[in-house]
């Protein structure tokens, strides 16, 4: 079951499931999280709003749960980084996945861009929970800030 909350300006949503899974089901959702970035990227890429899909990733290295937020007055860096961090914590998930739309055009590294990123991998660190990758969305284009900074080093 889907649930939306506000927080702050921003639109904070669980993506769930409205009925038990079952075998054939399970297997589909055996996805790798280099695997969903497409998807994800059209989900973000198709709104005309700030976006932060943060996505668990549980130990066989499958996606999990994922969280939305979502806001049209507020950037990124204005959500506090605990409410990143709710999902990941309440389900055990040692390691995230953020998607998100890009403060610019796509083929300029945005300084704070690579703050948030910092921040949340700082945050991370001090929660166990590892950071696999920060996918930076404008419209139909992404790039990926652990290919292009030396933020996991």
């Amino acid at each position: 079951m889907a649930c939306a909350t506000v927080l702050g300006s921003f639109l904070r949503s669980d993506v769930g499931v409205s009925r038990p899974l079952r075998g054939a089901d399970l297997e589909m959702l055996s996805l790798k999280p280099e695997d969903a970035i497409t998807d994800l990227v059209k989900i973000v890429g198709g709104v005309d709003a700030e976006v932060v899909f943060v996505t668990c990733i549980d130990v066989n290295g499958d996606v999990g749960e994922s969280e939305c937020f979502a806001s049209n007055t507020q950037p990124k860096n204005a959500i506090p980084i605990d409410q990143l961090y709710y999902l990941p914590e309440q389900i055990g998930a040692s390691t995230v996945m953020l998607t998100s739309t890009s403060s610019g055009p796509i083929k300029k590294l945005h300084d704070c861009d690579v703050e948030f990123t910092r921040r949340v991998i700082e945050a991370g660190r001090k929660r166990g929970i590892a950071v696999w990758d920060h996918v930076l969305v404008a419209g139909d284009q992404f790039r990926s800030m652990s290919q292009c900074t030396d933020l996991w080093k």
